[in-house]
């Protein structure tokens, strides 16, 4: 057959085309703008439909798509009144009109292809008023000889859809979705796939009376509560929906026709038009099903999940640390026995309720503030045990290494892991040997705001992952207690200690290959590193300010999401999602949940107790064999993160 198919530009005809282009049929495609020709497409003005000379010759059938969405309900009446003529004068068989849901009339119950349809547009809503104006004026003026098909599809599903929540539902500034309406009534879904198949059917069975109506919905359409919980799982749209009891509604509808008619807008259209989306509606779409002899049902999650650029992520989401018990008898060597061992990784032990054996080894003997004996390595070798802490500082972490003559027993290495590329070379080396892990100790990772955020990630499709930006500022390095610290340009601090953590956490989501872009740094009076930027560029970007001196310590990370944006800040500890746009309630979560972290610190440092649960979660998974939890961390996964970091030491710090 020979068809036209008007609208091709449309959200919904995209597909259509083609589709009949491979069942052999010969297609012609308009659509409005300046009169022109090219190949098989036509432009032209909707005005002039009918006399259109590009469109010579006979069509066996005309699929319309065309709505004048911009201009009023008279112009889309004349605009039918073309499409009419162009019927007649081309001696079209059959029309095939894309009509609306919208077009049946606002009652409760079962909408079955032949319900009532609305006979007063202005009854309706802006959309549904020109669809049902338009469906009249092509009733009652299309030719005899031509057969009218009015195709009512569903709320349609595909890709390129522009909002999967307009008229349903509004962002609200706390995350939420505010569901217009009854929440409970049934959210009509269809997908372009099935409309485009329907009409493919339709085309090649013409109906056997003059006018049929088809509508295009799953009969296990969900309610809108339903879908707009999909929305927020699915598209990230927010973290929940929430709702006005339907007397409210009501109320909004009594009291919204009050005032309309207060200035003369009509007490009853605005009361109707409120009332309408009160309504609950069911749909049984059975007669259209027979009529096509196809199911109507869709995965209407899988379409919605489609239906957006960019839902796909461009990154893994590391595991959720599990809570397994640490098995009796575990035993532990610390390698180094500093300040991090006796402030960092023994209270995490104990937090953990940990009474294996510890040793402790370092360059001389001594005993511990806390009454550990610790050997010196030069005279008491590190034995046999289930996890090796190397805890010496950081240049020495390749040589401690070196001295475990055992292969059994995981290894955690503190950060960082090492200064130089053949330092790493040699621990990766080394890891190979081994049969149980070697990880780095990264606990950042662990903290309750990056585990929040990842538990955030996981239950609200974030889509992919654009950018992430960290701002970092620190007090002077010169007012460091760790002696090899305070030798900044020696020892690297601002980039190796002070930054890696939060570096890590920037490059959290791929452990594929980063390159250096665009690093600058400034020196202070004292000679030291005062500032270094630059940007790691990857699966994704991410451009980072590091800075140390005079400023508080503070340190924020902006992750720009396709759906929100995510932020995590330390000292305190927070986590803030943003899914809703700029606005006070965002900055005001912010302000609170700072406050609300400043004040749990200050409770912790009254107590003497620190709250930092990162430690202990490392080493519950490293001591009870998780290591699903411990494998982004190993040498390996980590080794491409290290290569970029070293590419900013040497352009910042020269060769080490």
């Amino acid at each position: 057959m020979r068809v036209l198919v008007l609208g091709t530009t449309s959200f919904v005809s995209a597909g259509l085309p083609e589709l009949l282009a491979r069942s052999g049929h010969r297609v012609v495609r308009f659509q409005r703008g300046p009169e022109g020709l090219a190949g098989n497409s036509v432009t032209g003005s909707v005005e002039r439909l009918a006399e259109t000379p590009l469109l010579d010759g006979a069509f066996d059938a005309v699929v319309n798509y065309i709505v004048l969405k911009d201009s009023g309900i008279a112009a889309n009446v004349e605009f039918a009144r073309n499409l009419c003529r162009l019927c007649r004068t081309r001696g079209v068989g059959h029309l095939i009109h894309l009509s609306s849901l919208s077009t049946y009339r606002a009652c409760s119950g079962c909408i079955r292809e032949d319900s009532p349809v609305e006979t007063k547009p202005e009854r309706k809503g802006p959309y549904g008023a020109l669809k049902t104006a338009v469906d009249h004026a092509l009733l009652r003026e299309l030719p005899r000889g031509t057969k009218l098909t009015l195709l009512r599809p569903g709320f349609v599903l595909g890709p390129g859809l522009t909002s999967p929540i307009v008229g349903t539902a509004v962002r609200l500034p706390w995350n939420r979705l505010l569901a217009l309406g009854d929440p409970w009534g049934t959210m009509p879904l269809t997908s372009r796939d099935l409309v485009n198949r329907a009409l493919a059917r339709i085309l090649e069975n013409p109906p056997a009376e003059a006018r049929e109506v088809v509508m295009l919905v799953d009969p296990r359409s969900p309610s809108r509560f339903e879908f707009l919980e999909a929305v927020c799982r699915q598209l990230g749209a927010g973290t929940g929906v929430v709702h006005f009891p339907l007397a409210a509604w009501w109320a909004a509808a009594v009291g919204g026709a009050v005032a309309s008619n207060l200035v003369g807008q009509g007490k009853l259209q605005v009361f109707r038009k409120i009332s309408a989306r009160l309504r609950r509606q069911r749909y049984d779409p059975s007669s259209s099903a027979a009529r096509l002899g196809m199911q109507l049902g869709i995965d209407w999650k899988g379409e919605l999940a489609r239906s957006l650029p960019g839902q796909q992520q461009n990154f893994a989401i590391p595991p959720e640390p599990t809570e397994k018990p640490i098995p009796a008898g575990r035993s532990i060597n610390f390698i180094g026995f500093g300040r991090v061992v006796m402030t960092k990784h023994l209270p995490a032990l104990r937090r953990l309720g940990f009474h294996g054996r510890i040793k402790g080894f370092d360059t001389r003997s001594f005993v511990s503030p806390g009454g550990h004996v610790i050997c010196a390595l030069s005279d008491t070798p590190p034995g046999e045990a289930d996890l090796h802490v190397v805890a010496t500082p950081p240049r020495f972490h390749a040589q401690a290494v070196g001295g475990l003559g055992t292969r059994s027993g995981a290894v955690l290495i503190e950060k960082p892991a090492c200064y130089t590329p053949a330092e790493l070379r040699e621990l990766v080396s080394f890891a190979a040997s081994r049969r149980d892990p070697v990880v780095v100790c990264h606990n950042y990772r662990f903290r309750s705001n990056v585990l929040a955020l990842l538990a955030a990630l996981r239950a609200y499709n974030p889509g992919r992952l654009l950018h992430v930006f960290v701002d970092f500022s620190s007090p002077p390095t010169a007012a460091d207690s760790a002696a090899w610290a305070r030798r900044e340009r020696e020892s690297r601090t601002l980039l190796m200690d002070y930054s890696v953590h939060l570096l890590d956490l920037a490059c959290l989501f791929s452990d594929g290959a980063w390159g250096a872009e665009g690093v600058r740094y400034g020196v202070d009076q004292r000679g030291d590193t005062h500032w270094i930027r630059g940007a790691f560029e990857g699966a994704y970007r991410v451009d980072f300010l590091l800075r140390q001196g005079f400023a508080p310590r503070r340190a924020r990370i902006s992750y720009t999401f396709q759906n929100y944006t995510a932020w995590l800040s330390f000292f305190p500890d927070t986590l803030g999602l943003n899914m809703a746009g700029d606005n006070p309630w965002y900055y005001w979560q912010q302000a609170t949940a700072v406050l609300r972290a400043t004040i749990g610190k200050a409770r912790e440092k009254i107590a003497g107790r620190d709250a930092d649960l990162s430690h202990s979660r490392l080493f519950a998974a490293l001591l009870g064999g998780d290591h699903a939890t411990a494998s982004p961390l190993t040498l390996a996964a980590l080794a491409n993160f290290y290569s970029a970091i070293f590419q900013v030491a040497e352009l910042v710090y020269g060769e080490p």
